[in-house]
């Protein structure tokens, strides 16, 4: 855990007291009882947010602050509320209806239990937000609970897709998987799966599912099942569309989401090989090794499965959008650049004048609902090519806008209070703030001519943390200061980083220290 080691404050310490005493008579307590401990424990109103963050990553207890209908439900018991919901995953009915329960059934469940009476509603939100089932729209309020669900296959009703080609990629895993990826992968995928009048509620099972999106010739179809392949298992993701690289890509990014939930789960994707024709090939072939060869200028290897050459950029084009490689990306760059100017977009005056750029923006926007609009009736193939074309190029507009050899944009800004003197931290969300920004050039930084005066409620930053948390960069060693020095707003050195994270005090924008001079809160 990132704070192992790190001195515990007293506060901390007389609150995390106080709640295991309110746990030896309540299960749970709401969050304003909560900031009343907290309270009462002398922690700064500034600080209870990140406190109780904080106590819910170390186990000391559960609460769901970004979920509407439970961020006043404070769990004292972690494992009370764990026992609550195995109360229902454990029941003989549940398994023997292969994962189908009506909301009613669930609720009658947990009443049965004088411990658990009337608290149906919240436990079902908690099974929810534990991506442990999830609700059909039927009048009963079904529920599906896909660690029950059978071991049976059902059969696959593949569509006929004019001019589809399929993409099969595999996650593959160092040691088992966990037995709950594939219940994860099928609850966030819920909203995709294939519902034909034979199987009006979906088709799925214990270990896979089949998914679609789009309809008629933009229809993507895809079969997601964990296979056994020399006594590994394997999750084996397959594609048939006119374009299947879109869902492939959807599908990755869901697959990965899944996997973070697992700490330090890292399966290795590998691309299925297709010949030059198109035609299937029984081989597969790592996304490290094909990344590899990409870097060492190597463009086309020998498939030891199917007896074939195949060319690596069409392999990963037939499979993603292959941003993901270094070199690949610089090669994209300069294309980019070179067809900058048949759009009539001045790179170099990007930084000058803002509000023409967004002006631009604005006309350009109407441009491409437009054309978006005509390019619909074109066929399948055609049109989904251009949608990919089209993500690519925004990826590499925003990858050039970062990338500081093509950029004169300042890349470090600083945001100060407007008012000069002392200020107390309390009072710090109140006041005016400064924006500026400073220029990086070989003599030295310094500031420019543009400022902007700007207040924001406290409210603002904390919700917008978790996104300016990656835009600013705030590891650093100690430097020369740009603003007042003053103590984070946090209050304790072991929550420094993770709470300047949430509040966005940084600003070193996604760039090195140059020289020795970083600027920091």
């Amino acid at each position: 855990m990132p704070l192992m080691g790190e001195p515990w404050p007293q506060s901390y310490a007389t609150a995390e007291n106080a709640i295991k005493t309110t746990s030896e008579t309540c299960n749970y307590i709401n969050r304003l009882e909560l900031y009343k401990i907290f309270e009462a424990s002398n922690i700064r109103e500034e600080d209870f947010a990140i406190v109780s963050s904080v106590m819910g990553d170390m186990g000391i207890i559960t609460h769901f602050p970004d979920c509407v209908d439970l961020r006043d439900f404070i769990v004292l018991k972690p494992h009370w509320l764990t026992k609550a919901i195995s109360h229902v995953m454990e029941d003989k009915e549940l398994a023997e209806n292969q994962g189908e329960c009506t909301l009613k059934c669930l609720r009658d469940k947990w009443d049965e239990n004088p411990e658990y009476r009337d608290l149906s509603h919240i436990f079902h939100s908690a099974m929810k937000q534990f991506e442990l089932c999830y609700e059909l729209d039927s009048h009963d309020h079904l529920n599906l609970v896909p660690l029950r669900f059978g071991d049976k296959k059902p059969e696959i009703p593949w569509s006929y897709i004019p001019g589809a080609d399929q993409r099969t990629i595999q996650y593959r895993f160092d040691a088992t998987p966990p037995a709950g990826i594939m219940s994860r992968f099928i609850v966030k995928t819920h909203h995709m799966i294939v519902k034909p009048p034979s199987m009006p509620k979906g088709i799925y099972w214990f270990n896979g599912v089949f998914l679609t999106t789009g309809e008629g010739l933009m229809r993507s179809e895809a079969l997601c099942e964990f296979v056994k392949i020399q006594e590994a298992q394997i999750f084996n993701i397959t594609v048939r569309a006119a374009f299947p690289q879109n869902m492939i890509e959807q599908l990755h990014a869901l697959a990965n989401a899944v996997f973070s939930f697992f700490e330090g789960l890292k399966p290795s994707r590998y691309y299925g090989c297709f010949r030059q024709d198109g035609g299937q090939c029984p081989g597969f072939h790592w996304e490290e090794n094909i990344m590899y060869n990409l870097n060492e200028k190597i463009s086309e290897i020998l498939c030891v499965f199917g007896r074939h050459k195949i060319n690596l950029l069409k392999l990963i084009y037939g499979n993603t959008s292959f941003a993901a490689s270094a070199s690949v990306k610089e090669d994209l760059r300069q294309v980019f650049l070179e067809e900058m100017p048949k759009l009539s977009i001045d790179i170099s005056n990007i930084s000058k004048d803002v509000n023409s750029v967004i002006t631009r923006v604005n006309a350009l926007s109407k441009d491409i609902l437009d054309a978006r609009h005509d390019i619909s009736e074109l066929p399948a193939n055609v049109n989904q090519k251009f949608q990919q074309a089209f993500r690519d190029y925004l990826n590499l507009f925003d990858d050039m806008l970062d990338a500081r050899d093509f950029t004169p944009v300042p890349s470090i800004i600083a945001i100060v209070p407007s008012e000069e003197g002392n200020i107390l931290m309390r009072d710090l969300f109140k006041k005016t703030m400064t924006l500026s920004l400073y220029c990086e050039q070989e003599k030295g930084v310094h500031k420019t001519n543009y400022n902007l005066e700007f207040k924001i409620t406290r409210e603002w930053w904390e919700k917008t943390a978790p996104v300016a948390g990656v835009l600013f960069d705030g590891n650093s060693s100690p430097a020369k200061s740009a603003m007042p020095k003053t103590t984070p707003p946090f209050g304790h050195p072991s929550l420094k980083r993770r709470g300047a994270r949430r509040a966005g005090w940084f600003v070193s924008l996604s760039c090195p220290p140059i020289d020795n001079l970083t600027y920091y809160w």
